[in-house]
């Protein structure tokens, strides 16, 4: 499992099941930066925390879809689009397994 920082294809690949879980972690983040005050790690922690922890969720729930699609993106690094069935599939199981689980 790979630490944060993430790669490219990984951060991309996560971007999906990331503004599902990520909402309100990017929107103070967004409010942050527009004040110039996410310059540190620490007021970075809370998107930083968002992303790891969608990414545990997403591998353990999804290992097979992710792994697909990062590999896939990491292969096609300029024609993202040839993966499109490959991110559907992650998203519909990271919905399917971990989204309606939280809801339930």
């Amino acid at each position: 499992m790979t630490n944060y920082p993430f790669t490219s294809s990984e951060m991309k690949a996560l971007a999906g099941v990331v503004h599902m879980e990520c909402t309100d972690a990017n929107k103070e983040a967004t409010k942050l930066r527009k004040n110039g005050l996410m310059t540190t790690v620490s007021s970075q922690k809370q998107i930083i925390d968002c992303w790891e922890d969608t990414y545990v969720k997403a591998n353990d729930s999804c290992g097979e879809e992710y792994k697909a699609l990062v590999a896939c993106l990491y292969n096609n690094e300029r024609r993202s689009l040839k993966c499109l069935k490959l991110r559907n599939a992650l998203e519909e199981c990271y919905v399917r397994k971990v989204v309606l689980k939280q809801s339930s």
